[in-house]
């Protein structure tokens, strides 16, 4: 077989980006772009807004984590990392109570790197800190196709972290996180339930399909100072609004099946994430509370499940606009 094949050509990132304000902040806040950098990190990202307001200066990117609801603070250069950047970050994650701080550059200078892990090493689990390359490839007379590099993260972040039980030591939170979900899913298989089996979480979130991509019904457990556990809707698909508007056409049948009032959360027409769900005050101490709160959430999930499982395999979507 001879068939011929191109060659990679690392393009310059100022051939394409003049402007980091002007050409590569916009570039970046893009959907499609967002979730590209966002399937690098392992986030469902959608756009909050750019150049948002922290005092007197103006975070480039602002996005939110579609799942946990959690700010992600995005700081991007078109030249190498500075000490500049690092402090206007580091402000930015705490104006705006952030969840992720991601700094994009094409080079993570050393010190910085250094920097971004010690940050992972001295916050809790509720910040993270990653630090990304950014390179623009082509092949022959191609566009220039852009390519996210993963230069630091925080210690147990990862496939196993974000999914489910892996072969890497577990943090000390991911422990808890293990335990807890471990019991709920014993709890549901002992009554019987009706949802669909998972494996156990090593985080915050337990995640249950409706058989559409990025459609799902999610358990989620804030810790303090929110001290919240919420059953919901996450909708984070491409027609994520068109989606959300035929739901909440349905909303006093919903609610009147459901039994209780919920909040209905719409997507902008730029972040595309919506939420309906409805929460409750809730601690992971004393241990002794949980099968309380695995009966409210398995309670609750069956609810949601048997109402949004027929309205959403009814949805009338574009098929090429499905995600």
């Amino acid at each position: 077989m001879d068939k011929p094949l191109g060659k990679l050509a690392k393009v310059e990132l100022r051939e394409y980006w003049v402007s980091e304000e002007k050409d590569f902040t916009p570039w970046l806040a893009q959907q499609e772009n967002l979730e590209l950098l966002g399937q690098t990190i392992g986030l469902d990202l959608g756009l909050v807004g750019t150049e948002q307001p922290v005092g007197e200066f103006s975070a480039d990117v602002v996005a939110e984590d579609a799942i946990l609801g959690k700010k992600v603070i995005i700081e991007n250069q078109l030249d190498r990392t500075d000490h500049d950047h690092l402090g206007k970050l580091i402000t930015y994650a705490s104006g705006l109570q952030a969840g992720t701080v991601v700094w994009v550059a094409p080079e993570i200078r050393e010190k910085h790197r250094q920097a971004l892990n010690w940050l992972n090493d001295v916050t809790d689990e509720s910040v993270n800190f990653f630090g990304l390359e950014v390179e623009l490839w082509r092949i022959g007379d191609s566009a220039p196709a852009p390519h996210f590099n993963v230069v630091c993260q925080p210690n147990d972040w990862g496939k196993g972290f974000r999914e489910s039980v892996s072969s890497s030591e577990p943090s000390k939170r991911a422990v808890v996180w293990l335990e807890f979900w471990t019991g709920f899913t014993e709890f549901c298989k002992d009554k019987e339930s009706s949802l669909p089996a998972r494996n156990a979480a090593r985080e915050g979130t337990y995640t249950i399909s409706l058989g559409v991509s990025n459609i799902n019904l999610c358990l989620v457990f804030y810790l303090p100072p929110d001290n919240r556990l919420c059953c919901g809707i996450f909708i984070s698909h491409k027609r994520a609004k068109d989606t959300f508007d035929q739901l909440l056409a349905q909303k006093d049948k919903i609610e009147a099946e459901l039994g209780a009032g919920l909040e209905w959360v719409s997507p902008s027409e730029e972040g595309r994430r919506g939420r309906i769900y409805q929460c409750r005050s809730a601690s992971l101490e004393p241990k002794d509370a949980w099968p309380e709160l695995y009966a409210w959430m398995k309670e609750r999930a069956e609810a949601f499940y048997k109402v949004f499982v027929p309205r959403v395999e009814a949805l009338t979507l574009e098929a090429e606009e499905e995600d």
